[in-house]
Order: structure tokens, then sequence, then C-alpha cells
């Protein structure tokens, strides 16, 4: 799986090719909008010998699509807009830590979420303190040690 490049279309179509090879591994419409963010993981397996490699993909609704390399990057999972507002455009909508322990996510112009991977599960908000209340977040990382949020 080092050697696969994902694609994602306008129309929610999602290509995924094997660049050694040349072979398209999978092809579906895995979103009903336009696919504007995604990012392979690395999750360890107490019961394989080497970790399991997966694709979440989010759309410009804010949806969420797991994908499993052990279903040929078939939908394992979806996780639907909790009610987060339109992130603005040139804004990431969600990023990954660098050891895939945590995702972070848009929230609002104030806001990220803090997610635990595998499962997504909500660990916190990170909210914009202080003055002007008019800042609104524009971009934001992980550090490359996983220690840090830079916003």
């Amino acid at each position: 799986y080092a050697h696969l490049v994902a694609v994602g279309f306008a129309t929610g179509a999602l290509r995924i090719l094997d660049l050694d090879t040349t072979e398209r591994v999978m092809e579906s419409r895995t979103h009903q909008h336009s696919i504007t963010a995604m990012h392979f993981l690395t999750m360890p397996l107490e019961a394989e010998a080497r970790p399991t490699c997966r694709l979440v993909t989010c759309d410009t609704r804010g949806d969420l699509c797991l994908h499993d390399e052990r279903n040929t990057f078939e939908v394992v999972r979806c996780i639907p807009n909790p009610g987060i507002q339109e992130v603005p455009s040139g804004c990431p909508s969600i990023v990954f830590s660098p050891d895939s322990f945590f995702a972070v996510r848009w929230l609002d112009g104030r806001a990220l979420g803090v997610f635990e991977l595998p499962a997504f599960d909500f660990r916190g908000r990170l909210r914009l303190l202080g003055k002007p209340a008019t800042a609104q977040i524009s971009t934001y990382s992980v550090a490359a040690d996983s220690r840090a949020v830079v916003v």
C-alpha cells in the first residue's frame, strides 16, 4: 500500500491507483458531493502481523467515509456531518496526526474538534480564546511530532 494514489472528483467519485502496476485498485462513487480532502492512515491491528491501511475521505458537506485496505478500499463506515458549518475556501476540513492516532476537524471559525482514531471518537474541542471575537481560523496543522496543533 506504499505506492497507492487516491484521486477524488467533483462528482463524489473516488479512484485508487497502484503506481507500481498502473492498475486501478478501486473506483466508486463514495460521496454525494465533491470530495475535498483525503488522507491515507496506517492503522496497527493487534491480530495482524502488519498494519492495515485506511483511507479517509471528506466531501464539501462535511461527510466522512472510511475505506479499508482489507476490503479493497470499499467504504466500511460513513460518518455524516454532525452539524459542522461549511469550511471556508482554502481552509482544511480535516487534518491527521503523523502517527495516525488522532484527527483534528474544523468545527466553525473559532473551534476545532479532536477525534481519536481509528474509531473517530470525539475527545475535545479546541477554541480560540481572547479578542478580537472576529478572529477566524483560516488554516491549521498538526506538528510533526504529533504533540501540538498549530492554528
